[in-house]
């Protein structure tokens, strides 16, 4: 008899040992669980749509997947309603409820309508607006409605050049202590950069988004473009005959950070118009527009009948040129370079300095009887012509230099006299170049040599 007591005596110990063991563990899995639901917002936001706030319906939201309970919501203003989430334990989930006003008590019996079952957002999202039209659980999002956030401002506005750089500054909001150690991030590095101090350089056009960051606090983001259209550039924009016709005047319209114009002229009378870009800050996109020319102000109501389409400069060449019968509203064209008078010279210099630079002193001595300093001097005299345009590719202007370069060795052997006056004959007939040919600029070295050539055998056989 003892034996059968002490026996279950030990089983009923045994039992209650390990129930009390697995009922600790089931409290502890129970916290764990709790404990991984933490919702960052202490407040939730409804707002519901136009169909929801009929018939005078008030709001509940239903917490759940963690127990249940439900709680009336409170009309906050602008068509918000909030409900403070619970604090006696943590709910992973809640559905909004439209409930019949003619009710007070929260439960499924005094529904109208309600949404999908939501998960509530561990990110700092406290507000879920209901989609327009919908009715019950039908679609809606969540997104951050009187959190702590930190904001971005740029005091240029949303566009920076090439290599220059722009001030960000951050502010916060809805947060009593200022955010600590805030961290500046580009998404895209190869376009631009942003230093520790928020301050952003451009590295190649396109488009990019700058965060500031903060624990605690929502991340703040601000969508910048990066340009080659820098301040104060100097561009060329070049109309076709229809475009001029009826002495129509042309404007240039600037946009992308806000927006302005800019009037254009023809200084070198060559129907190629010159403008500037604007200095007080960068813009991303250019529009070239015809405009009416009775008026001087220059407005979209004073177009007179074309445009080009909307353009992105590409940072290497200066001249844009409407192709042949574009018309209307989003005419059509090229880049392509645009040489000045003053930078062609700088250009054809540069060119013809560089093949002489390649020549050394003793083969330039030996070819042309002249010191190296003297040879330059004539070789740049001879190239910088004053022509309005030069349209030529690059080896060209370099066949131009070298074709000047051995020109004036030729004639110059021996120190001929008549070197002189093949340079002077050269420019005046440079001069005479409308049409800013290449060849026609050889062809005119080519006769000033046979001139020479004649002159030079003429004179030895009169010595003979």
């Amino acid at each position: 008899m003892k034996k059968k007591f002490f026996g279950f005596l030990s089983a009923v110990l045994a039992f209650v040992v390990l129930g009390g063991t697995a009922f600790v563990a089931a409290d502890e899995n129970l916290q764990k669980t709790d404990s991984a639901y933490a919702a960052t917002a202490s407040t939730l936001y409804l707002k519901p749509n136009s169909n929801w706030t009929q018939a005078g319906a008030r709001f509940a939201a239903y917490f759940f997947d963690n127990g249940e309970t439900w709680d009336s919501m409170t009309d906050a203003g602008d068509g918000y309603y909030k409900v403070a989430v619970p604090t006696s334990k943590t709910y992973p989930s809640v559905i909004f409820c439209r409930m019949n006003p003619g009710t007070s008590t929260n439960n499924w019996d005094n529904k109208w309508d309600q949404t999908k079952d939501l998960t509530i957002p561990t990110d700092g999202k406290n507000c879920y607006t209901v989609k327009e039209g919908a009715w019950s659980k039908g679609d809606g999002t969540w997104s951050f409605k009187d959190a702590a956030a930190i904001d971005i401002t740029s005091a240029n506005g949303n566009v920076v050049a090439v290599g220059q750089s722009i001030k960000f500054e951050y502010s916060y909001r809805n947060s009593s202590t200022a955010p600590t150690n805030v961290t500046w991030e580009s998404n895209k590095t190869s376009v631009a950069t942003v230093d520790t101090n928020g301050n952003v350089t451009g590295v190649s056009a396109g488009s990019v988004t700058i965060t500031a960051s903060a624990d605690g606090f929502v991340q703040g983001k601000y969508d910048l473009t990066v340009s080659n259209l820098q301040k104060g550039l100097q561009l060329y924009f070049k109309p076709h005959n229809e475009w001029k016709s009826d002495d129509a005047r042309f404007a240039v319209y600037f946009f992308g950070n806000g927006d302005t114009w800019a009037s254009m002229t023809d200084s070198n009378a060559d129907g190629v118009f010159e403008f500037n870009t604007p200095t007080d800050k960068f813009y991303s996109s250019l529009i070239f527009v015809r405009m009416n020319p009775s008026v001087s102000t220059n407005s979209w109501d004073n177009k007179w009948g074309a445009q080009t389409e909307n353009l992105s400069y590409n940072g290497v060449d200066n001249l844009f040129t409407v192709e042949k019968d574009q018309w209307g509203d989003s005419a059509k064209g090229t880049w392509s370079t645009y040489y000045t008078a003053a930078t062609l010279a700088l250009k054809i210099e540069s060119l013809a300095g560089d093949f002489i630079d390649s020549k050394t002193a003793a083969e330039i001595t030996d070819n042309c009887g002249k010191n190296y300093a003297e040879i330059k001097d004539l070789i740049l005299k001879l190239t910088s012509v004053e022509l309005n345009v030069f349209k030529t590719s690059e080896d060209e202007k370099i066949a131009l230099a070298r074709t000047t370069y051995e020109h004036w060795c030729y004639v110059n052997e021996d120190a001929n006299p008549y070197s002189g006056s093949i340079v002077n004959g050269a420019n005046i007939a440079l001069n005479f170049v409308n049409d800013n040919s290449i060849y026609l600029i050889v062809i005119f070295a080519l006769v000033g040599m046979s001139i020479v050539g004649f002159v030079l055998l003429k004179k030895k056989r009169v010595n003979n």
